[in-house]
């Protein structure tokens, strides 16, 4: 089995938020992720605020957590799955699913 990463982990976030912390903890030293981090206070912000809401259903809080086109949530929901049991079959699956189509302009993929 490979270690490579195949799938993007896209996290939506801002540099001072501590639950976006213990998201990407969670995701990158717990589970061994490379996640992409998105910073929704960057220059780009209105087009990164839109996008966030439209894959997300509306949210405006972060982290907002995606596997690949797959949107997991927030850091509630993140931990959540991780105490389910449920976190390590999607990190299987972000790890050994490619992405398909990319679009420019996007922060991550969407089918």
């Amino acid at each position: 089995m490979s270690s490579e990463q195949q799938g993007i982990v896209t996290m939506y976030t801002k540099t001072t938020c501590p639950h976006c912390a213990k998201a990407k903890e969670l995701l990158e030293e717990t589970h061994g992720l490379t996640v992409t981090l998105v910073d929704i206070e960057s220059e780009d912000q209105e087009q990164i605020l839109q996008q966030m809401r439209q894959f997300s259903g509306g949210r405006n809080t972060v982290p907002q957590v995606f596997f690949n086109e797959n949107h997991l949530g927030g850091n509630d929901d993140v931990q959540q799955l991780q105490t389910d049991g449920k976190l390590a079959e999607m990190v299987e699956m972000v790890k050994n699913t490619p992405v398909t189509m990319m679009q420019e302009g996007w922060y991550h993929p969407w089918y």
